[in-house]
C-alpha cells in the first residue's frame, strides 16, 4: 500500500519548514498507530507518501483484509484530524497484492526495504488514484470482491506496465 498526500507541493510552498515536518510528523504518526494496530509492517515515509506491507516479515494469512482496513482508517484519520484546518489534508491510496522481495541492503544506513512487480504497482496504482480514493488492482479486487464493495474504474495506463483493470474500493 502507498499513501500520497494531496497537493503536497503547494502545500509545503505554503507553511514553514518547520511547520511541514510537524504536520508530517503528525500525519504519519497517526498512519504508523493504525499499521501497529493491524498487525502490518510500516516500509518507509519517502517525501509525503507512506509506505505499508503486510504478510512481513512474519506471514499473517489475512493480511489483505488487514491492510483493507488500515486503508480505511487513514482515509477516516485523515477526514477527521485533518479537514477543516487552515490547510486541509487529502489522500489517494494505492492497493495491490502479490510476492516481494524484502530484504536490508547497502554497507551502512540500513534500512529494511522492498522490491518487486507488486510494489511498482502499488505505487503506480497511487499515482493515478484520485484524491479520497483507495484505487485498486484486479488481483485485489478478485480476491476481496466476496467482502468489500469496488466499483470498476475501467483501464487505466500506469507507467512502465500499460492499461491495465483497476477498481476503487468502497466502503462495505
Amino acid at each position: 500500500l502507498f499513501a500520497d498526500m494531496v497537493n503536497f507541493t503547494p502545500l509545503a510552498a505554503a507553511v514553514t519548514p518547520e511547520a511541514l515536518v510537524a504536520l508530517l510528523n503528525e500525519v504519519f504518526s497517526e498512519f504508523d498507530a493504525i499499521s501497529r494496530s493491524y498487525g502490518l509492517e510500516k516500509i518507509k515515509t519517502i517525501g509525503d507518501a507512506y509506505m505499508l506491507a503486510g504478510g512481513l516479515p512474519e506471514p499473517q494469512p489475512d493480511h489483505l483484509d488487514a491492510m483493507i482496513q488500515a486503508a480505511f482508517a487513514m482515509q477516516e484519520v485523515v477526514t477527521k484530524k485533518f479537514t477543516g484546518r487552515e490547510h486541509t489534508i487529502r489522500i489517494r491510496i494505492g492497493l495491490h497484492t502479490g510476492t516481494a522481495v524484502a530484504g536490508v541492503i547497502g554497507a551502512y544506513k540500513f534500512s529494511y526495504d522492498l522490491w518487486g512487480e507488486t510494489v511498482n504497482m502499488a505505487a503506480r496504482l497511487e499515482a493515478t488514484s484520485l484524491p479520497g480514493e483507495i484505487h485498486c488492482s484486479a488481483a485485489v479486487e478478485q480476491a476481496m470482491r466476496h467482502r468489500y464493495n469496488f466499483t470498476a474504474r475501467g483501464k487505466v495506463t500506469l507507467k512502465g506496465v500499460g492499461e491495465v483493470e483497476t477498481y476503487l474500493l468502497r466502503r462495505p
